[in-house]
């Protein structure tokens, strides 16, 4: 009997002996857990950290491409595309410059044209494209009320399949091309994407809608943010005159 409550008791001791053990373990486990929250807390909040300052580097790059944008569009202040000048094999700038004079006498005959008021002249592209159409030129003036004039005497230009059209930087191209992909029309007017919708009654939310001649502004600037394309000339130079800026739809790359 005594042996028997000997080896109970020797028994018991190794189950509290485990059991202590156990316990110890659990608290370990639970100092290990808490360690490892505090650490989880410290690193969520470095994430959270960096991920505001991502976002304000994405906001100062924004902001920096926005810059970049108005620069380049204002450095083709003084640019134009002209479509539709025949082209010919051994034509070289300065003879570009002659043709492109004479039309623009024709555009603006009160004013007494000469080849310092092209800075520079020459055709976009390496090749014709698949209708042999000519390529345009894109032409620099000295002065932007040339540019002006030129705009104003459109209607004379046309008359002779000639287009004229604003040299659109890459994003407003693109823009443009967008919304021409959707079924839609537009130009861009002092650095904004106003959208032509003549057959619509109700404005576009988001844009500038023009509907039966009359142009309406709705809550925010329109938005639609290469290669090269064909011009669609019925509408590339329908804008009106402008008082800073005025663009198209053509969509051939290119700069001065």
């Amino acid at each position: 009997m005594k042996q028997d409550q000997l080896s109970f008791k020797q028994d018991m001791n190794i189950v509290q002996s485990k059991q202590k053990s156990v316990d110890n373990d659990i608290t370990s486990l639970k100092l290990r857990v808490s360690d490892l929250e505090q650490q989880n807390e410290l690193l969520q909040s470095d994430v959270d950290w960096l991920n505001d300052e991502i976002s304000k580097k994405d906001e100062y790059m924004g902001n920096l491409e926005n810059d970049i944008e108005k620069l380049e569009a204002y450095s083709r202040r003084e640019n134009i595309r002209v479509f539709g000048i025949p082209e010919n094999e051994n034509e070289t700038r300065e003879s570009i410059k002659g043709v492109l004079l004479s039309y623009f006498k024709i555009a603006a005959p009160n004013k007494e044209w000469s080849p310092r008021d092209i800075v520079r002249a020459h055709r976009i592209g390496s090749t014709l494209n698949a209708h042999n159409d000519p390529r345009p030129i894109i032409v620099r003036f000295l002065h932007w009320d040339d540019k002006l004039c030129i705009y104003k005497g459109r209607e004379e230009l046309r008359s002779r399949e000639i287009r004229v059209a604003d040299d659109l930087t890459k994003r407003q191209r693109l823009s443009l091309k967008k919304l021409k992909d959707t079924g839609r029309d537009g130009y861009f007017y002092k650095g904004e994407l106003i959208e032509r919708n003549a057959n619509s009654s109700q404005s576009t939310e988001g844009s500038r809608v023009f509907m039966r001649g009359k142009r309406h502004r709705t809550s925010e600037q329109g938005s639609v943010h290469f290669g090269d394309m064909d011009p669609d000339q019925s509408s590339m130079d329908a804008a009106p005159v402008p008082s800073e800026s005025v663009a198209t739809n053509a969509n051939t790359n290119g700069s001065m």
